[in-house]
């Protein structure tokens, strides 16, 4: 049997409601309470530091949870070009994503999603992938620097 943890930081349904469902005190119901965690953020949200930390919250929550792996929507739509953006993160903050998601060391599909009228998704989608790969490459060369200064 498997079990699944869902920790999305989303739009606050007070300011998106019926298109953006997701209060903090929606944790799942009856055996499946405690595997799910909203983390709602503000509309307008720019700042890195702030959806970093929702985002910490959740690989927090994933950790404690324990999974044998990790499936990843990185929610490219929260670009600051995107359209109907209601938050303006900016393509260096999608390394800072990547980096955060491998901090997990799990086993991770990265699933995506979208389609909007700017032309940067590819290159916010490379950059998720290069601060995960990223921080795999700094594990690796801090492993292999340990071994040879031995």
């Amino acid at each position: 049997m498997w079990s699944t943890r869902f920790s999305p930081a989303v739009r606050h349904p007070d300011e998106e409601y019926p298109y953006f469902p997701g209060y903090e005190h929606e944790g799942g119901e009856a055996q499946h309470a405690g595997f799910n965690q909203n983390i709602p953020l503000n509309l307008g949200t720019t700042d890195w530091a702030v959806y970093a930390s929702a985002l910490s919250q959740g690989v927090e929550a994933i950790k404690k949870f324990g999974p044998d792996w990790l499936v990843v929507s990185p929610g490219l739509d929260t670009f600051e070009k995107n359209p109907v953006a209601s938050f303006k993160l900016t393509s260096a903050d999608y390394l800072g994503m990547g980096e955060v998601i491998a901090s997990l060391r799990l086993s991770t599909h990265f699933v995506f999603e979208g389609g909007y009228a700017i032309d940067e998704p590819g290159v916010n989608t490379a950059n998720v992938l290069i601060g995960f790969e990223g921080f795999w490459a700094k594990i690796s060369f801090s492993w292999i620097t340990t071994i040879t200064n031995e």
